[in-house]
């Protein structure tokens, strides 16, 4: 028996290999991590995005579905300002915002879009 031909794909938008966007942290203390979970706004975390640990040393790779997103997080170890960014493999940081580290260990979010 014959393969049944592939049903032609939907034309909607051309395949794109969407670029992975990381999460990055700069500035603030050496040590200092922001600890969190990523989630649609007023969502519940996404699967797989429920424990996330970015630091200036490791950056966090963020989900590739098109959309708004929040990554809802507790930063710890660290004294004084720091930013967090998204970046894409080769990229340029965007998106850079400012966080100072809350004297309660208060969750702080850092709102982010994926094109």
């Amino acid at each position: 028996a014959e393969e049944p031909a592939p049903a032609p794909s939907a034309p909607s938008k051309p395949a794109r290999t969407a670029d992975p966007q990381y999460l990055i942290l700069t500035g603030g203390s050496p040590f200092l991590r922001a600890i969190g979970s990523v989630r649609r706004p007023e969502g519940e975390p996404l699967p797989g995005f429920g424990n996330l640990a970015v630091t200036k040393m490791s950056a966090a790779l963020l989900p590739t579905e098109p959309g708004s997103y929040e990554f809802r997080f507790q930063a710890s170890n660290g004294t004084g300002d720091f930013k967090l960014a998204q970046r894409s493999e080769n990229g340029a940081p965007r998106n850079v915002r400012d966080f100072e580290m809350a004297s309660s260990g208060g969750f702080q979010v850092y709102r982010f879009t994926i094109p």
